[in-house]
């Protein structure tokens, strides 16, 4: 019982420790709380800053250059990485786990489950890197600039040459702009903004849903080694007091790991990697709640700012924009319209928009 207690306390430790990590990261800032403001200091300033005075003189030229190839280009590496090593996992599952698993009778109808959802993910994974994310061109840009009220003077792109709509942006490593820009992803090789955005969050889902229920299955497949080798009734010696003792759940949990390294890793990994992805699509379903972008969030003012002496800027979008607290964002975007139009927008601009007019919602 003890051992139980003192497993599930350090896992809810580990949980809670990413936990954190992931709120500082997504939502801290230099006037937050104390413990989130020096850990955000750590991590997103000295961390870097210290990392860069060290491997300047140890990095040679080509490393330097690969890494700015690999930062600062668009390029196909995390893509490849992303086939690699997910070929890696199925090659894992198909040539060590299920071999395993039809030897102790794990539930065919789980190991099913668990292919199609990786089946599921990896075509998701494909629509999304395939996608248009809503490039901004002199064919599309007026039909762009009336789906949002702006509220600043209008910005012309340098590079594309357009006076870009609201909430669109020039992305370094496409080259063009989006319409409601988001973010780049190197995992997809393509930018996130208005027209792949729904496809974005459907490969998420699927990638959670598969890595978690791959941590359930592997945990399932050690529970009937477990159960099958009758590794619960048999007793060892401890090696500290030399006393036998009844087999408990750190005894066991030593034992599989000796036995079957693999299936013990990899099922850590997914569930580390399950819950990772789930904050993460957490924080993006607030955004996609309250209606902002990724690169409207993270600006140093609400976002966009607002220009009170914009004659484009309409009083129902002043009334929405709520200054933000102690580093927080606690208000909704200046272009919130509701929960369920937020959704809309989200998902679908252009039927949101018909939706605003018929509603007559700014």
């Amino acid at each position: 019982m003890n051992a139980a207690i003192y497993m599930l306390g350090l896992l809810l430790s580990y949980v809670a420790a990413i936990a954190f990590v992931t709120y500082v990261l997504f939502m801290g800032s230099l006037d937050s709380w104390p413990p989130v403001r020096f850990t955000y200091y750590v991590i997103k300033i000295k961390l870097p800053q210290c990392a860069t005075r060290l491997c300047r003189p140890i990095l040679p030229g080509r490393c330097g250059a690969f890494a700015d190839y690999l930062l600062n280009t668009r390029n196909r590496f995390f893509t490849g990485l992303y086939l690699v090593l997910h070929a890696l996992a199925v090659a894992h599952f198909f040539l060590q786990v299920l071999p395993h698993a039809v030897v102790v009778r794990t539930s065919p109808v789980n190991i099913r489950i668990g292919l199609v959802l990786a089946g599921c993910s990896f075509a998701s994974w494909v629509a999304a890197v395939f996608s248009h994310p809503g490039r901004i061109t002199p064919d599309n840009v007026v039909a762009f600039t009336h789906m949002y009220k702006h509220t600043k003077a209008r910005k012309t792109c340098s590079t594309c040459e357009l006076v870009r709509p609201a909430r669109s942006k020039h992305c370094g490593l496409c080259d063009v702009c989006h319409f409601r820009s988001d973010h780049h992803c190197v995992w997809l090789n393509n930018c996130v903004a208005g027209g792949n955005l729904p496809l974005f969050h459907l490969f998420l889902v699927s990638l959670i849903a598969e890595a978690l229920w791959a941590s359930f299955l592997y945990l399932g497949i050690l529970a009937d080694t477990a159960n099958v080798a009758r590794l619960w009734s048999m007793r060892y010696r401890d090696p500290f007091s030399w006393q036998v003792k009844d087999a408990d759940t750190i005894a066991v949990t030593q034992h599989l790991f000796v036995q079957l390294p693999g299936i013990v890793i990899t099922g850590t990994v997914y569930f580390l990697l399950g819950f990772g992805l789930a904050l993460f699509l957490l924080f993006h379903t607030y955004l996609v709640l309250a209606n902002y972008t990724t690169a409207e969030f993270f600006r140093s003012t609400p976002a966009p700012a607002l220009d009170h002496d914009s004659s484009d800027s309409s009083p129902a979008i002043k009334r929405r924009l709520v200054k933000r607290s102690r580093g927080c964002r606690i208000s909704s975007s200046p272009y919130n319209f509701g929960i369920l139009l937020n959704i809309l927008d989200a998902m679908a601009p252009f039927l949101c928009l018909k939706a605003r007019r018929q509603l007559k919602v700014a």
